[in-house]
């Protein structure tokens, strides 16, 4: 199980590694220094994994919350790798419709 320091004090090496954390969530340390949260989970027989977030803008204790709440929408059945894709799709179609574009259409 991970700690808060242990997260801070992971240093970068020459390959990527991840430090696992309960559940499926892993940090993951690239040689650059980035630091990304990742939940490994199964969907259709199929191994996924999702990306949460950058490391210290997304904290362990909010990775571990949004890990339980990916774990209740896959429980429910739905993908939440899929879920994540279309609320992007969304928010850049929502951009998309300012007050210009639909003046000067």
């Amino acid at each position: 199980m991970l700690t808060e320091v242990a997260c801070r004090s992971a240093v970068p090496r020459e390959r990527e590694y991840k430090l696992s954390d309960v559940g499926g969530l892993s940090l993951r340390i690239r040689p650059t220094g980035l630091k990304t949260w990742c939940w490994k989970y199964s969907y259709a027989g199929r191994e996924k994994r999702l990306t949460i977030g950058r490391y210290p803008e997304v904290s362990l204790k909010q990775a571990r919350l949004a890990r339980d709440k990916a774990r209740g929408a896959l429980a429910e059945g739905i993908d939440p790798g899929h879920e994540k894709k279309l609320s992007k799709i969304v928010i850049a179609a929502e951009a998309l419709n300012t007050f210009e574009d639909i003046a000067r259409a």
